[in-house]
């Protein structure tokens, strides 16, 4: 497995990276409220728990079919307004004998944030490492126009999604990750198995940001397994120094939300601050009411390859672990039937074992098995 993924290299990912960076330049966006340096070596993580209702829970993944718009976007939006409001400083990265320094300027960002997005770091094409135990990730560091006063709900979480879907349609997540084990390959010599300590600046210089929100993941995990009862759920995660990591999962009906950091750098009272701004531009974005948008073209039945929906049908079922029924075919992938982001871009990466070049972007907007099979079967046309 592991040979398989480091042996995988797309020409046109690479070139999609070497243009994204390009445009991106060499600005970092560092989340610091107080201005601190970041002036040591190791981290010291933390991880908090914040928990949804039930009821909002429920509202969030409503949402998602009623914009079309996966859950990730739809919190990633909530979590960008929520840092831009309380980012009172921003911090540009200089380098002083390779540690980080602050330079405080105005309360309103002037620059676009930029996120760190991990992805599925176990799905190469005829590669599946998600029975594997191990760490696996994938990456993308996005910049982001900052929310503007106007700006609507629903034009926000547009644009955010789109510059997500372009990241991971494009490939540049698993260009990313290529391209940093390569660096460590060619530049670095473990010692006694680790990396050694003089060598870390070197990274912390090139890091984009020092916010992590990974896709948001279902964990599937009952609440009771035979006379044995769940009755709760923790995770956590080490980065590097100065960065938190919010990891975001499904457990018994409601989104639990870790925010692992690096105490060394961060108070306790700035993550509260911050996570409890985000649940309350969640809550803000789950009582909007919308109009229901009327489908586009793309939307719209079209004609599909039987033998394209069969396979379709059973990937989906392989991957989801249950199976799907002639109608569900058209129900929801996430409101419905609880296909969470990181599965869904496990179907469409085995479909590109199976098929070739796919269009990944068509796919992952899809918001059903049916559209799904249909969008590959336009693609197939002829």
């Amino acid at each position: 497995v592991v040979a398989a993924m480091n042996a995988w290299q797309d020409p046109e990912e690479d070139q999609a990276l070497a243009e994204y960076t390009a445009s991106q330049g060499k600005e970092s966006y560092i989340w610091n409220p107080k201005g601190k340096p970041v002036d040591y070596q190791n981290s010291q993580f933390y991880s908090h728990k914040y928990c949804l209702t039930q009821e909002t829970t429920d509202k969030l993944i409503a949402k998602t079919a009623e914009w079309r718009l996966p859950v990730n976007s739809l919190l990633l939006g909530a979590f960008l307004r929520a840092v831009v409001k309380l980012d009172s400083h921003d911090l540009r990265v200089t380098s002083t004998n390779n540690n980080f320094h602050a330079t405080t300027e105005d309360s309103t960002p002037s620059k676009s944030p930029i996120i760190q997005i991990p992805t599925s770091g176990r799905i190469y094409p005829g590669v599946d490492a998600s029975n594997v135990v191990s760490s696996f990730a994938q990456n993308l560091a996005l910049s982001f126009t900052p929310p503007q006063p106007d700006e609507d709900w629903q034009a926000l979480l547009n644009r955010i999604h789109q510059v997500i879907q372009n990241g991971i349609a494009s490939g540049i997540d698993r260009a990313q990750t290529r391209q940093m084990g390569m660096i460590f390959k060619e530049n670095i010599a473990l010692e006694n198995g680790e990396i050694p300590e003089h060598t870390l600046p070197m990274f912390r210089s090139a890091l984009k940001s020092n916010l992590y929100f990974p896709y948001t993941g279902h964990t599937h995990i009952k609440t009771q397994y035979g006379s044995v009862n769940v009755t709760d759920y923790q995770a956590g995660g080490i980065n590097a120094p100065g960065t938190v990591d919010i990891l975001q999962e499904v457990f018994d009906g409601r989104l639990h939300m870790f925010a692992s950091y690096d105490y060394n750098f961060f108070a306790l009272s700035e993550i509260d601050n911050l996570m409890t701004e985000y649940i309350a531009q969640i809550e803000e974005l789950v009582s909007l009411t919308i109009q229901p948008e009327q489908p586009s073209k793309s939307q719209q039945p079209l004609p599909t390859n039987t033998a394209i929906e069969s396979t379709l049908r059973q990937v989906t079922e392989e991957i989801c672990h249950y199976p799907i029924s002639a109608d569900e075919m058209d129900l929801d992938l996430e409101a419905d039937l609880g296909v969470d982001s990181l599965e869904r871009i496990r179907i469409v990466t085995h479909l590109e074992k199976l098929y070739g070049k796919v269009d990944r972007q068509g796919l992952l907007s899809c918001r059903s098995v049916q559209e799904m099979a249909s969008t590959l079967s336009q693609s197939f046309k002829g």
